[in-house]
This record gives structure tokens, C-alpha cells and sequence, in this order.
């Protein structure tokens, strides 16, 4: 968390520099410029995005990893993508169903039944 810190810090005091910023830590940041939708934008919550906005880091438990977003630009009316940007969204949206239809084969294929005994157990020796 602490080299997302220092980046969040950085970026908050000099957004225009984020890819000069980013480009310091090649081996631990990961800086990319796109175009989001607003609930793809890293802890954005119910606030509405405006240009220049940074939003705090996002820590993710799981792999201990944070993220943030910088926002260049906002695009108040809808207009059209272009096919990389389009092809983007599709091949992630197709991805999320495959993932979930695996999951629920995997589920079916392989149910889980937690031994409550032995569960129990476990949680009594903490």
C-alpha cells in the first residue's frame, strides 16, 4: 500500500504528470488511459466525476493491491466509441458470463457441504 500511497500523493499534487508518475515504479504501478464508464471509475461511490477529479485508493484485500482513478475528461452526453474502445467493453462483458456459466457448472458439478462438526472445531481452537 505504501508505493499506492505515495503514487495517490503524487498524482493529487501534480495530476497532469500521472504517466510521468506512474513511469517512476514501472515494476509496481500500472497506469492505463481509457475511456470508463462511471461505476468502472475505482472508488468514484455516488459522487459525479469531474475533470481533474482524482478519487482515493481502493485497497483490495485479496491481493493487497489499491486503486485509483484520475479523471481527464467527462463526456456528459453519450457519442459513439470507437471499435477498440467498443471491443474492449465487449470482450470483458463476454468474459464476466463465461466466468459466471463456469462457475455455476463448477457448483453443480461440485457441490459444496461444509462439515459443521469440523467446522466448529476450527473456529472453537482460534
Amino acid at each position: 500500500m505504501n508505493s499506492a500511497t505515495s503514487t495517490y500523493d503524487k498524482v493529487l499534487a501534480n495530476p497532469a504528470d500521472w504517466k510521468k508518475i506512474a513511469a517512476l515504479l514501472p515494476e509496481k504501478v500500472i497506469a492505463d488511459s481509457a475511456r470508463f464508464e462511471w461505476n468502472q471509475v475505482p472508488n468514484l461511490k455516488k459522487l459525479t466525476p469531474k475533470a481533474g477529479m482524482v478519487t482515493s485508493p481502493l485497497l483490495n484485500q485479496g491481493d493487497n493491491t489499491a486503486s485509483f482513478g484520475y479523471v481527464v475528461q467527462v463526456y456528459h452526453q453519450p457519442t459513439q466509441r470507437s471499435f477498440d474502445e467498443a471491443r474492449g467493453m465487449l470482450i470483458n462483458d463476454y468474459q464476466q458470463v463465461l466466468e459466471k456459466q463456469w462457475e455455476e457448472a463448477l457448483r453443480k458439478k461440485y457441490p459444496v457441504v461444509v462439515d459443521e462438526k469440523v467446522l466448529r472445531s476450527i473456529v472453537n481452537k482460534k
